[in-house]
């Protein structure tokens, strides 16, 4: 992941966030908050997993940024500090291009592009829930991980 507040700054991302921006297409994202409780309690230290998608569960793009070494190409999810609403699951949230968007992310001007890594409209709309455990397990690949428990 790339800090969205340093990401113009850092030698590692500077190139690509000025070249090489992307669109990551997803439905959702998890995020595993640990389990808090009695120092006896055997769920203490448990990780919870909390699914966070729009109500509609529609596609919407995280902003990334790509790069090629020799003949890989990665790519990186771009954070930023949560939202107040989010912040109980974890203190960064991945940057949500909305649709209506997408063009101003792979402009050439960077004020622009720039403006959408602080945008908060959008997020106000984001649903979270508290998914099974199952989806701890790399095994389990079905559509009840992504149901509310």
């Amino acid at each position: 992941n790339a800090r969205a507040e340093t990401i113009g700054q850092k030698p590692m991302f500077r190139e690509s966030f000025v070249k090489r921006r992307c669109l990551v297409p997803a439905n959702g994202y998890y995020e595993w908050v640990k389990q808090k409780s009695d120092e006896n309690s055997p769920n203490k230290g448990v990780k919870i997993p909390y699914f966070t998608s729009f109500p509609d569960r529609s596609v919407f793009a995280f902003a990334g940024l790509w790069s090629k070494i020799d003949d890989v190409v990665t790519f990186c999810i771009i954070c930023r500090d949560a939202i107040d609403s989010l912040k109980q699951i974890h203190h960064r949230m991945p940057v949500i291009i909305p649709q209506k968007d997408y063009k101003y992310w792979f402009a050439r001007e960077p004020s622009q592009w720039q403006r959408l890594l602080n945008q908060n409209d959008d997020y106000r709309l984001l649903n979270v829930i508290q998914t099974s455990q199952e989806v701890n397990k790399v095994a389990n690949n079905h559509a009840r991980l992504i149901e509310a428990i």
